[in-house]
């Protein structure tokens, strides 16, 4: 685990300005491209549309850094190279390997969305407390650790470009227009009402709208996320170590 870290964070440092220039432009660019026009056609009770969605930005953006990060990494490990042979011949247990892309994917996407965070909220001229931004990024993190190991598992089930393909534009797609972020759910089906991954995006607008939320949502989606990890571990046992 320690030695992919490491060398995950000596790219890292030497590729500094392209990550900081991802963090930076990624926000803004859904601000432009999302929140803003769909801004004149959605109306929120209390607060104004753009300030709601910025948390949107701010998980959308997290989400899917780190979701294609793990698919990178895993496909590093997949793929027949000298660095996935080296890897895997190393005294290191495949829960080692597997969580360090977790934990990687997980710290490079909370960034994000502390990046998210302060941007959309210096372009709508709007400040949260710092206590608020905290407490935000608690109940966001489970969803980011939850994409990087759906990456994972993507990646290690799928062989067939075409359907990875297909799979993250479903993903982007679902995360944009069906999961509550940038478009309100007011008659969504009971399953995805009910669900804890929409339950979390709710409390955290929850917290931008100053309403009460709550926390066991994000609990769950940290469960799902540790019960996602065990399934990938013993399919890496077949797909990794064949």
């Amino acid at each position: 685990m320690k030695a992919l870290l490491r060398l995950e964070l000596y790219v890292l440092k030497y590729n500094l300005i392209p990550f900081i220039c991802i963090w930076m432009l990624l926000p803004m660019a859904i601000y432009l491209f999302v929140s803003i026009p769909l801004s004149s056609q959605i109306s929120i009770d209390v607060i104004n549309y753009i300030n709601w969605s910025s948390i949107g930005n701010a998980v959308y953006a997290s989400s899917i850094l780190a979701y294609f990060l793990s698919s990178k990494l895993m496909l590093k490990y997949k793929n027949k190279t000298s660095f996935s042979n080296l890897m895997l011949a190393a005294p290191q247990t495949n829960s080692q390997h597997l969580g360090a892309i977790v934990i990687w994917s997980s710290i490079i996407g909370l960034v994000q969305f502390l990046f998210s965070i302060v941007i959309t909220q210096a372009l709508n001229s709007s400040n949260l407390f710092l206590l608020d931004k905290i407490l935000i990024m608690i109940y966001g993190l489970p969803i980011i650790i939850f994409v990087s190991n759906l990456a994972i598992f993507v990646y290690l089930i799928v062989d067939r470009k075409l359907v990875q393909t297909l799979v993250n534009s479903i993903l982007i797609i679902f995360l944009l227009f069906s999961s509550g972020l940038f478009l309100p759910l007011n008659q969504a089906p009971l399953f995805l009402s009910y669900s804890p991954l929409y339950q979390t995006i709710i409390n955290m607008q929850n917290i931008i709208m100053i309403n009460s939320s709550v926390i066991y949502p994000s609990i769950i989606v940290l469960v799902l996320s540790a019960i996602l990890f065990v399934i990938n571990l013993v399919i890496s046992y077949k797909v990794l170590r064949k």
